[in-house]
């Protein structure tokens, strides 16, 4: 059996993978091709929790696991029915995918945690990355940073968030001290270098499996700058999670301010823009050197000098939004009366 092991990184389309494999389960086990779900219905994230020796945190909050003695029962429950699935159907491939593996998995003995749970079941694995530029990828977080309940203002990453998700080497020499180099697979994320400029399709294609993608809509879309600062100073007073528990007097919205004004996206001034450059270069030339034959990783980022600033959200551009959702929010209501 091959295993294609997809590790994220993270904001680089692994939402819009997990939905889709989830969404075409049935059509792949008739092809031999398991997509599990003991490990979760879209997002493998159970495969984190099992890992980790981490701080609880709300996603392990999502399984129920809120003490040590939680773990020990968890693990093995989740190999065993791993092992049940598998031994049911049978499969040629197995595909797992969770971009929290790369991001929230920092030690040697979790990631050795993974390997010795999945190597029992094939030697044949194969590990998947997507590295988006830095500069990118800092925007984009925080996007989905506010909408995770995020209340600190947009900025220079600090050391420990630097390291644990944008130095990419750190990450790549992790997984591979235990899965081996020439099993690792990075592809960068960006214009120009997926197929047909679709994360779906180019995974499909990068570990020979039939197309799954069917026109997938986006997820995760990132909010527009006016909704950022609206969604971050209301995460203050109604927080998205309680004891680790998603708070349901928040309601569905994040998803609502994913359109307003969406073409008024978040930049970074081309100040960080150069100082994320900078710190990140080193880093992407060794893994152009180790993984891409010397292939530059990205090219040099285009900067905008006069980006919307965060800063600057008045009173009347509160109310502009706080109106937007009130409408949408009674039109819900009236829909679901019909």
């Amino acid at each position: 059996m091959q295993i294609w092991l997809h590790i994220g990184g993270e904001k680089t389309g692994s939402t819009s993978i997990q939905h889709a494999f989830a969404k075409k389960r049935e059509q792949l086990r008739a092809r031999r091709i398991l997509y599990p779900q003991s490990l979760g219905e879209r997002s493998h994230l159970k495969l984190y929790c099992f890992a980790s020796d981490g701080p609880f945190d709300e996603l392990k909050g999502q399984v129920g696991l809120r003490s040590e003695a939680d773990v020990e029962g968890f693990r093995r429950t989740l190999e065993r029915d791993l092992r049940s699935e598998i031994e049911r159907h049978a499969p040629d491939v197995l595909v797992i995918s969770n971009e929290h593996s790369s991001s929230r998995l920092f030690t040697s003995a979790e990631i050795r945690r993974v390997h010795d749970l999945l190597s029992q079941f094939s030697p044949r694995i194969r590990v998947v990355f997507y590295a988006r530029p830095q500069w990118e990828l800092l925007t984009s977080a925080y996007s989905t940073y506010v909408k995770e309940g995020g209340i600190q203002p947009f900025g220079m990453p600090g050391p420990d968030e630097l390291e644990a998700k944008y130095n990419y080497r750190r990450i790549l020499e992790l997984w591979a001290a235990h899965f081996g180099t020439e099993n690792i697979v990075v592809r960068p994320y960006g214009s120009g270098t997926l197929v047909s400029q679709d994360v779906v399709l180019d995974f499909c294609g990068l570990a020979g499996l039939p197309a799954v993608g069917d026109s997938m809509p986006r997820h995760n879309t990132a909010l527009s700058v006016p909704a950022l600062e609206f969604l971050r100073r209301f995460n203050r007073l109604v927080p998205r999670t309680i004891d680790f528990q998603f708070n349901p007097l928040r309601g569905n919205i994040g998803h609502l301010l994913e359109r307003y004004k969406p073409e008024q996206k978040l930049v970074a001034d081309s100040n960080l823009v150069r100082k994320l450059w900078d710190w990140s270069e080193p880093i992407n030339s060794w893994v152009s050197q180790q993984f891409l034959e010397g292939t530059p990783l990205f090219a040099p980022p285009q900067t905008e000098e006069d980006p919307l600033p965060l800063q600057n959200f008045t009173l009347d551009q509160a109310f502009q939004v706080f109106a937007y959702l009130w409408q949408l929010k009674q039109k819900q209501i009236i829909n679901a009366k019909r």
